[in-house]
């Protein structure tokens, strides 16, 4: 069963009952709202495929495999709230979702590299009137780009953790090759 059209709604709608307090539903909208309580079966209860309902999101989002998005290079806030909803999913719904990091980190990545080439064709174009700032961008897209490598790196030490431990080997033993296959989804 899906009732919720959008990632956005059942991050907002469902999330799970042991996590949440009754105002945390409040930025659910009141035409949803009732959903949670009357058809439980919408929220994931006791039968929901949320890996089902992640990957038709994506796709709907129009996240590719190699986290490209459908929104043109210049939609920042339509990238960020795609990662945004992504963290929440992982957080709030399933943290060991080897599909949801892929997803995210992948995600993360692209939206980075567009904003790095957005101001690298700044630059190219010449130096800006507001020196200041332009640097300070420089400085935050560093960070962001740390961020992003940090969140690649995460995945990595993430799912060799979760082979060794599937296949009750030592974490040092795991097989890199594999690993990077699975990165790559």
């Amino acid at each position: 069963m899906r009732c919720f059209e959008s990632l956005f709604l059942f991050v907002v709608c469902c999330p799970p009952a042991e996590h949440i307090f009754d105002e945390e539903l409040q930025a659910c909208p009141p035409e949803v709202r009732h959903l949670r309580r009357e058809q439980p079966a919408c929220c994931g209860e006791p039968h929901f495929d949320r890996h089902e309902f992640l990957r038709q999101q994506m796709a709907l989002l129009g996240l590719g495999p190699d986290g490209s998005t459908a929104f043109s290079d210049t939609d920042v806030h339509g990238r960020a709230e795609i990662i945004y909803f992504l963290e929440r999913f992982l957080l709030d719904f399933d943290i060991w979702s080897i599909e949801a990091w892929q997803y995210l980190a992948l995600a993360t990545i692209h939206d980075v590299g567009l904003q790095l080439d957005a101001w690298n064709q700044q630059w190219l174009a010449g130096l800006p009137t507001d020196l200041p700032a332009f640097l300070e961008r420089a400085k935050q897209l560093s960070r962001r780009m740390g961020e992003a490598f940090f969140r690649m790196e995460s995945l990595q030490q993430f799912l060799i953790a979760t082979k060794a431990i599937d296949a009750k080997i030592l974490y040092s033993d795991v097989n890199l090759k594999e690993v990077e296959r699975e990165m790559r989804g």
